[in-house]
């Protein structure tokens, strides 16, 4: 990921007027008052930075900072603490439960500066380790390793919220015949346009394409009903039916896709392997009624 200082949000916990007045001429600033409200704040606004401003000795700091770190959407936010009120023990156990950095009062503009920079630069360097290790090379999709993990977290929120979540398992038709006549290289052509055409039929953040394998992809749809996500798969299958990938610069080629369609509540127990075994099992069904269809 790549943002300028200016995109870089900044949450402050306790509202000081000074310090916002001096992080707002470089940063995006956001700052909140109400201490019981940080962790759906946190959650809102997904800053790339949290500082908790403590003017007096509060113990609730270190409750909140436990529950940031305790919750899987914003466990990753680095926290700095500044603090007018400081002590070598206090330094000690913020830094030992895994603050960030640790800024004594009189807070220093250039300091403060220097030490939001070095933050940002730890975090687009691990953004851009994450996107190697998550990032399928060809799409430029997520691939099964980032897959996995989205399933495994999403699975579980269902399983606490109670409620759905969809599973779309789609297979090129006919793709090895597309290879064998038009090459290896064309065939790339076509898995990229396939997935641009994916992420193009998904109008929500929170729905995971990812390149399953080969030829294979899959699509991840938090909170979703069955016949939502037949919506969703039948705009995809059709603008994926509507594709004229380019060969030689002037002969146009075309494709069709077969999607598999599962929807599940998940109870506690409940296998997510056996959801992504009923999707390929739906998707090879629809392979043997007739290719370029949807079967749940």
């Amino acid at each position: 990921m790549s943002y300028n200082r200016s995109d870089f949000k900044i949450l402050i916990i306790e509202d000081h007027k000074i310090l916002k007045k001096m992080l707002e001429k470089s940063y995006a600033v956001l700052s909140l008052r109400n201490k019981k409200c940080v962790l759906q704040a946190a959650i809102d606004c997904k800053p790339h930075l949290i500082l908790f401003n403590i003017a007096f000795p509060d113990p609730d700091y270190f409750d909140m900072f436990l529950q940031l770190k305790a919750s899987y959407e914003t466990s990753a936010i680095p926290i700095m603490v500044l603090t007018e009120f400081c002590s070598l023990t206090d330094e000690e156990k913020w830094l030992c439960l895994g603050a960030a950095d640790y800024i004594k009062s009189p807070f220093n503009e250039a300091i403060i500066d220097a030490r939001i920079k070095t933050q940002m630069q730890l975090i687009k360097h691990i953004q851009n380790l994450e996107s190697l290790g998550y990032t399928e090379t060809l799409t430029k999709l997520p691939n099964r390793r980032s897959f996995d993990s989205h399933l495994s977290y999403e699975w579980e929120r269902a399983i606490r919220e109670k409620s759905g979540i969809s599973l779309l398992m789609l297979d090129v038709d006919n793709f090895k015949e597309y290879n064998d006549k038009y090459g290896h290289m064309q065939g790339d052509c076509m898995l990229k346009a396939v997935a641009s055409s994916i992420k193009a039929s998904l109008k929500r953040s929170v729905d995971i394409p990812c390149r399953f394998g080969g030829e294979e992809f899959a699509i991840l749809l938090p909170g979703t009903d069955n016949n939502g996500a037949y919506e969703i798969a039948e705009r995809i299958r059709r603008s994926i039916a509507d594709l004229n990938v380019a060969y030689k610069k002037e002969i146009p080629t075309a494709c069709t896709v077969s999607i598999g369609l599962i929807t599940a509540y998940p109870q506690i127990g409940d296998s997510s392997a056996e959801f992504i075994e009923e999707s390929d099992r739906l998707l090879y069904e629809a392979k043997n009624c007739g290719r370029n269809l949807v079967k749940f």
